[in-house]
Parts: C-alpha cells; sequence; structure tokens
C-alpha cells in the first residue's frame, strides 16, 4: 500500500495500524508534500454490509459538523475510491493513549486529571451539539508532545454519533427472538447499551470513567473475564474493585476514588449528569480547577468551517420528484424513551401479523399479507387500547388480498428529548395486480390510524 493515491491527492507513506472499521495510514498531500493527513480504509466486511453506503455518509457528516480544537478534525472522504471507501482525517503527531498506558501503565492523578479535562471539554461540546461519541476508548485517544509541559490531548472517531439520533430496534427485538447488544468496546461499553435501553451523554460518561479507572490503577474495572457475555454481565451486576483494596493505590485521595466510582454507577441517573460535572467533581477531588486550566482557546481561532465533502457531494444527483400513485406518505411525532418504543412497535406489528423484513438505524420495512381486522387484539396492553381510545375509529376497511409494504424512518430532533420523528410510507407490493384502489387506500390510512394510537402519537404540523 505504500505508494498508493487516495482520491488522487494523498499519497501513503506508511502504516498506522487496524481497528474496529479499518486500516489506518499515514500519508502526504501531493501538491504540499510536507503536509501529512491520516487516511482509514474500510475493512472489506464492512463495506459488503447493506445500507453501508447511507450509514458510511453517515458518519462522515456527523463528523463534519461537529468541530472542536479538541477533536480530531475530518478533511476529506470518498465513497467511491478504487482502493476502497476511505475517510482522510488531520495528522496529529503524539501517541494514543492505550500505547501511553502501555508504557508507563499507570498515571499520576493529577496528570489523569488533566488528560480528563481535554477529554471533558470535548464532550461537553459535543453532547451540547446532540452529538454522543459512544465508543470511548484509550486508542480513541491521541496525547499530544507527551511528558513536557504542553502535553495534552485529542479526541478521535466521532463516526459513532449519527446514530444516535437514529433509534434502532434490531429485528431480534421486533420480533421477541434473543438478545440485542449495541455498538461499543465491550470493555467500555455503558450498562444501558447491553440492556438496549436509551443511550444519552450519562453513556459517554459511564465510558470516560473506565477510563479513569485504567488510568490511576493501570487494570481494567473488569478484566481477566472468560468470555465477552462475562464481561457484558459485569458492566450489568458487578462492582469494580476498590481503588482502596489496590496496595499501590494507598496513596490516591477517597474522594477521587468517589468520583470514579460514581461515573461507573449502572444507571445514568447516579452518575455525574455531564461531562462538565465529572470535570469539576474530579478536580475538587484534587483541589484543582481542571476544566479552567484546559480550557480551549476561541473555537474560531482554531477551527475553519467544517469540511464541504466534495468527494460525496459530487456523487450526489438530483432528480426529479414525480408523486407515486402506490405510495401514501404519513408524518407524525411521538414522545417516549428508545426501551418503550420497541415495546410499543413490536405490539403493534404481532396485532397486525407483520413480517419484519429489514431493520437498521433509523429505518423499519415490514410487510402485511393479511387486512387489518377493524378491532384487532390488543397484545401491545393496556397502554394500546388507551392510545386506541384517544381517537375517534374511522369506519372499518373491507377486505383486500394484496399485500402492503411499510417502511418506518425514525429519527430524533436531538439526543437530549424523547421526541421521535417517524415518517411511514405505505406502498403496495404489486401494483399490476392492484383490483381497488379505494380498499387500499383506505387500508392505508387504517394502519397509520392504527400505529398513531399504539404509539399515542401526534400529527407533525
Amino acid at each position: 500500500m505504500i505508494g498508493a493515491v487516495f482520491l488522487g491527492r494523498y499519497e501513503v507513506v506508511g502504516f498506522l495500524g487496524r481497528g474496529s472499521m479499518g486500516r489506518v495510514f499515514i500519508a502526504r498531500e501531493l501538491d504540499r508534500p510536507k503536509h501529512l493527513v491520516v487516511i482509514k480504509v474500510m475493512h472489506e466486511h464492512i463495506v459488503s454490509q447493506p445500507r453501508f453506503r447511507t450509514l458510511f455518509e453517515s458518519e462522515l457528516h456527523s463528523m463534519a459538523r461537529f468541530q472542536h480544537p479538541y477533536a480530531v478534525r475530518l478533511i476529506d472522504a470518498s465513497l467511491d475510491d478504487p482502493r476502497g471507501p476511505s475517510i482522510v482525517m488531520e495528522y496529529i503527531p503524539g501517541i494514543t493513549l492505550e500505547v501511553l498506558l502501555g508504557q508507563e501503565r499507570r498515571l499520576a492523578p493529577e496528570r489523569v486529571g488533566y488528560f480528563l479535562g481535554y477529554l471533558c471539554h470535548t464532550l461537553e461540546a459535543a453532547h451540547r451539539s446532540g452529538v454522543i461519541h459512544r465508543d470511548l476508548k484509550p486508542t480513541n485517544m491521541i496525547v499530544m508532545d507527551v511528558n513536557t509541559s504542553g502535553e495534552s490531548l485529542r479526541v478521535m472517531d466521532f463516526g459513532l454519533a449519527s446514530f444516535a439520533n437514529k433509534p434502532y430496534f434490531s429485528t431480534e427485538k421486533l420480533t421477541g427472538n434473543g438478545p440485542d447488544y449495541a455498538v461499543g468496546t465491550p470493555s467500555y461499553i455503558c450498562p444501558e447499551q447491553i440492556r438496549g435501553d436509551e443511550v444519552d451523554r450519562r453513556g459517554d460518561i459511564y465510558s470516560v470513567s473506565v477510563v479513569l479507572y485504567e488510568m490511576l490503577s493501570g487494570l481494567l474495572p473488569f478484566d481477566a473475564l472468560g468470555s465477552i457475555d462475562e464481561l457484558l454481565q459485569a458492566h450489568l451486576r458487578q462492582s469494580p474493585q476498590p481503588f482502596s483494596s489496590m496496595s499501590h493505590m494507598a496513596h490516591l485521595p477517597p474522594r477521587v476514588e468517589e468520583v470514579v466510582q460514581a461515573g461507573l454507577a449502572k444507571y445514568p441517573n447516579e452518575r455525574p449528569q455531564s461531562a462538565r460535572e465529572l470535570a469539576q467533581r474530579f478536580g475538587d477531588a484534587l483541589e484543582l480547577d481542571i476544566w479552567k486550566l484546559t480550557a480551549p482557546p476561541e473555537l474560531g481561532a482554531l477551527r475553519t468551517a467544517p469540511p464541504a465533502l466534495p468527494s460525496l457531494r459530487k456523487q450526489t444527483k438530483q432528480h426529479a420528484v414525480f408523486p407515486d400513485p402506490y405510495s401514501l406518505v404519513y408524518h407524525f411525532d411521538a414522545w417516549m424513551p428508545q426501551r418503550i418504543a420497541v415495546v410499543k412497535l413490536r405490539g403493534f406489528l404481532e396485532d397486525v401479523g407483520a413480517q419484519v423484513l429489514a431493520s437498521e438505524p433509523g429505518m423499519i420495512r415490514v410487510r402485511l399479507g393479511e387486512p387489518i381486522a377493524h378491532e384487532p387484539k390488543p397484545k401491545g396492553g393496556v397502554l394500546a387500547w388507551l392510545g386506541r381510545m384517544a381517537m375517534n375509529d374511522p369506519p372499518p376497511a373491507p377486505p383486500t388480498p394484496d399485500p402492503i409494504e411499510i417502511e418506518l424512518l425514525l429519527e430524533r430532533p436531538d439526543s437530549t428529548t424523547t421526541q421521535l420523528h417517524i415518517t411511514a410510507t405505505c406502498r403496495v407490493v404489486e401494483p399490476q395486480s392492484l383490483r381497488d384502489t379505494e380498499s387500499w387506500k383506505h387500508r392505508c390510512a387504517r394502519i397509520h390510524h392504527d400505529l398513531r394510537a399504539y404509539l399515542m402519537a401526534q400529527e407533525q404540523r
């Protein structure tokens, strides 16, 4: 790969390593040979996944819209480079926190405090922008100017953040078959991701607290377990070994351990509620104002506008949009946590006898082979009945054998709200065999009505 040119202007000069998403190279710009960049090339097994292109674009635009002095910046990207879909990021001279911990094992509390300050400033800005990292770990943190007075930290890979606003209900959850685990590195994943609960900024607080525990003690809170499943169960149920029981941690002030243990609480409402609160509490325990000591310069002085991503934009084609006579589109809003939404959606799908065809971040597609009865059995429970009673039922639709597909697009305005924007598109599977157009339209209206009733939703205005 040495000497290979990406996007027509970045020549690979060295190999940096492999990650969960792909291989990472260092490259130079052909027009500016002394200017180095980092190129991440996606793994083949990721590229071959369904809807890869959509998810890849989501990662890129999430990275592009969040700009901060302590976050590694996205420069360019390509979906169609002959050598594979790739992301070009700014080169940050330094080493990963993982490498530093491998060299020094554990760090002095004051040094940890400074690293925490840089990290929490980045996260506080991201969370206020509705961006959640979801995969914080030492390999995603770069330490600059190691062991100097100017030592600092930068955060990489905000790429998973875009999924925070696109709810994901796995096929297993929608059909009730088997467990479902969310994205994230097992050693640093928060309990709510494992439980399948809604994840907000406090999930990042948990992951940061795992990193804090590791920097201070040289150990992970849950380590040397026999399997991934045992590790996940430990995150859910076990308490980390107290620092006070470790002979090499006798020097650590008890108040510092209290902050770390609070960040590792199993439930989000028991943790510090923001990145700033975590940093300030840790600083108070050390009698240092680490929030002030690590405050970044003015954002505008260090960052220009987000990149335009020309490699993606030139591939976008504009098409004329014509009404589809065999599709009906409905828009409405619901307010509920994700764990409640999946239960209600599952009840609705059971009641109408729907088959789940696909479920991806922000999208569910199902097929109905039989018409809905006017009063379906309320398998969704009492809440379903209450939702149905909240509206006046339209007259029953006459039966029709025509199969219908429903595509649900789901998105949250931001990660801090339970509001859910829903776009439901009802389509005829075999338009050529459609015998009764009015009956089909009436049936779609009935589906829309029942779905809104289950979710206690309101039409968007």
